[in-house]
């Protein structure tokens, strides 16, 4: 629900023609770039027409990547796939696309990826088999915001108050979180899975995540000293090396770090914005990606590099970025958004070593 904002956010960009965007690097060129490109972000060119609005990505490996979302016409949804094949990006059809906006993707294997969103009537759930889209059926009728999974037979998606399993046969509710929405899921075994979101309120909202152990959801506090603090997106490195990105307020991004035993609120730089998502390769290299409150809507990029979070520059002047995905081997990242065309960047860290730019 929160991303279907980002339409109204495309009519405060008209100022980018005094920006002079630079042109899109060729998705021939990447997998190759030169060493003033590598160790840095790079706008790549994403098939589709300028309306197109990517809501989520997600990886396994330099060769395999999925991106998802929304094109907008005459303001009603129609749903969108794109794959990376190591070279290219392409739109793939997805089945009775009219009305259905996706908002999340996870990658299990190059047959095996799931796609959530929300149709006319109730949520979507889509499985990729290696050769096409299928529609899933799923007991839910509301929107889905999020899904991740450990294996073939172990996969959770979530929206609203609802966090659904699919077990490698069937797709079942597992557990109801009461009056809060979730938007971010992780999961790196049959046994560790957390969920993270918000507690709408009348004026402020709370922070809510949980955490599945294998056999139930249990609620886990995160700290809230100011209040009104939302977490849109989670990523786990370890049991014991969690993180939770959001913002308090809808003003001010923030991060929380799990170790083990409690949430611990992480500093970043200050600034007015939110984050979106998050993503990791290690415990020293994570990347939070959202957008920074300006003259316009700009993309906001930030690194953990085990010590403290810095901002990094992004190669676009404008649109938010919704999505985040890094291949740990590799080391290389995608980050989508929306823009006034289809927003995809890539990092592809140096030879030898990250190399920020």
């Amino acid at each position: 629900m929160r991303r279907l904002v980002v339409v109204a956010l495309l009519g405060q960009v008209v100022a980018l023609a005094s920006f002079g965007l630079s042109s899109p690097v060729g998705a021939s060129a990447l997998g190759s770039l030169g060493a003033s490109e590598c160790g840095s972000w790079q706008r790549v060119s994403a098939p589709g027409p300028d309306n197109l609005q990517l809501n989520a990505v997600a990886m396994l490996g330099t060769q395999d990547a999925w991106a998802v979302g929304v094109i907008f016409t005459g303001g009603v949804p129609s749903a969108i796939a794109e794959h990376w094949n190591g070279v290219s990006w392409a739109l793939v059809p997805t089945p009775n696309p009219d009305g259905i906006d996706l908002f999340g993707v996870a990658i299990l294997a190059s047959d095996d990826a799931w796609a959530v969103g929300v149709g006319p009537t109730s949520g979507v759930v889509e499985h990729w088999d290696g050769t096409s889209w299928t529609i899933a059926l799923t007991p839910l009728s509301g929107e889905l915001d999020a899904v991740a999974g450990s294996g073939p037979s172990d996969v959770w998606a979530a929206g609203g108050p609802f966090i659904e399993h699919w077990d490698g046969s069937t797709w079942s509710v597992v557990r109801s979180s009461g009056k809060s929405d979730i938007y971010g899921l992780t999961s790196i075994a049959p046994s560790d899975a957390w969920a993270v979101g918000l507690i709408p309120g009348e004026a402020t909202s709370e922070p809510v995540s949980g955490h599945w152990d294998g056999s139930r959801w249990s609620g886990v506090r995160v700290p809230s000293v100011l209040g009104d603090v939302h977490l849109f997106g989670v990523t786990a490195i370890s049991a014991s090396d969690v993180w939770a990105v959001g913002d308090h307020g809808g003003l001010h991004p923030r991060t929380f770090h799990w170790d083990g035993s409690a949430w611990i609120e992480v500093p970043t730089p200050y600034l007015l914005g939110t984050f979106n998502a998050v993503a990791a390769n290690s415990s020293t290299d994570v990347w939070a990606v959202g957008k920074e409150i300006s003259v316009v809507i700009q993309p906001l990029i930030e690194h953990w590099d085990g010590t403290a979070w810095s901002i990094t520059p992004s190669p676009q002047p404008a649109g938010p970025l919704l999505g985040v995905a890094t291949d740990p081997v590799s080391g290389q990242a995608w980050a989508v958004g929306a823009s006034l065309r289809p927003l995809l960047l890539q990092f592809v860290p140096c030879v030898g070593g990250r190399g920020r730019g």
